[in-house]
């Protein structure tokens, strides 16, 4: 139909007590209203939880846009873009999506890290691993936390100053 599948286990997990309770009555007691509610209501929560996720999502490349000012067709701009759908990249990785050469790659790593859109995480048989925090939080964070908290945290990482 067009639309990203619904992922309901985050509401499952988030609200574990309710699911049994209200499993048990249709097992025990044949009443599977509860359970039909506790569906629909995972259904429209997940619904609300990816909606808002997407936004953030969304919202990032303007935000890093705006933090890195970078030209228009440079390197880091183009990852900028990538970045949103691999937020763990390499130089290699660089030079291969975006057809740039090895010395572009690592300019725009360089780029990107200065600016704190990417951390380095780690290196991997010899290449240096880098991570977008940011996105990488708002994806990992439990269902229903507050997508700011996620951007907290990630700010924490890549060392950006709290703003008030």
């Amino acid at each position: 139909s067009g639309y990203m599948p619904l992922y309901l286990s985050g509401y499952v997990e988030a609200y574990s007590k309710d699911y049994e309770r209200a499993l048990e009555e249709a097992q025990k007691r044949l009443n599977y209203i509860p359970l039909i509610e506790f569906i629909c209501n995972a259904i429209i929560e997940s619904n609300l939880e990816n909606k808002r996720t997407k936004a953030a999502i969304k919202d990032l490349k303007r935000i890093w846009q705006e933090r890195g000012k970078f030209r228009a067709n440079s390197g880091p701009r183009k990852a900028l873009t990538l970045l949103l759908e691999k937020p763990i990249v390499s130089t290699a990785v660089l030079e291969k999506e975006l057809g740039i050469s090895k010395t572009a790659s690592v300019d725009a790593i360089n780029a990107l890290v200065s600016r704190k859109i990417i951390k380095f995480r780690k290196t991997e048989k010899r290449t240096r691993i880098y991570a977008a925090e940011e996105l990488i939080q708002i994806l990992s964070r439990p269902f229903g936390e507050d997508i700011g908290i996620a951007v907290e945290k990630a700010h924490l990482l890549l060392g950006l100053k709290m703003e008030k």
